[in-house]
């Protein structure tokens, strides 16, 4: 069984939809595994022999979820925002991932600072806010004594925009400068 990210048009869904939308895939008789609601796709995680078809949805792209190699800090950060800001949290999150592992303080706590932040999303996405803010404190408290700037990501902004989307749950969009 392999595991495939499908993305499909939003058709006027919402993250409070997610739920309904698991029981709806899996009644037509697919292996979901979650759905993430975004302002544009919704994903739906499912496990598969082969690339699904998905008749009766706009299919935008279907991924097949794989281990990545490990590239170099510039590259991935750049994927992942670019990731990000297309509402593909998941997806920026575990782009993330394999750079955080094999890296050392203080990048290993920046590139936590990303990953949650990206989490947090994800949590927003399944209409899941307490879960959504709880992230976004440690992703806060990870990105605390940062740099002002990782790879062109300023993190003094993304810090006033985690605290912003705190009170108010939305997604925004992070900004790559060219002194990264």
């Amino acid at each position: 069984m392999k595991r495939f990210l499908a993305l499909v048009r939003n058709r006027g869904y919402s993250p409070a939809d997610s739920r309904r939308l698991i029981e709806a895939f899996r009644a037509r008789g697919f292996r979901v595994v979650d759905v993430r609601v975004a302002t544009n796709h919704v994903e739906v995680d499912m496990l598969h022999e082969r690339a699904p078809e998905l008749s009766g949805e706009e299919v935008i792209e279907i991924l097949e979820i794989t281990e990545k190699p490990v590239s170099a800090p510039p590259e991935t950060v750049e994927k992942a925002v670019a990731l990000f800001n297309s509402e593909r949290f998941w997806e920026a999150h575990e782009t993330l991932e394999p750079l955080w592992r094999q890296s050392k303080p203080p990048e290993k706590d920046v590139l936590h600072g990303l990953i949650l932040t990206a989490a947090a999303f994800v949590h927003l996405q399944k209409n899941d806010v307490k879960g959504f803010r709880s992230i976004l404190r440690r992703a806060l408290k990870a990105l605390s004594n940062a740099p002002k700037s990782y790879q062109g990501v300023s993190i003094d902004t993304l810090r006033r925009e985690i605290e912003n989307v705190m009170e108010n749950p939305r997604p925004f969009r992070i900004f790559l400068s060219d002194d990264g």
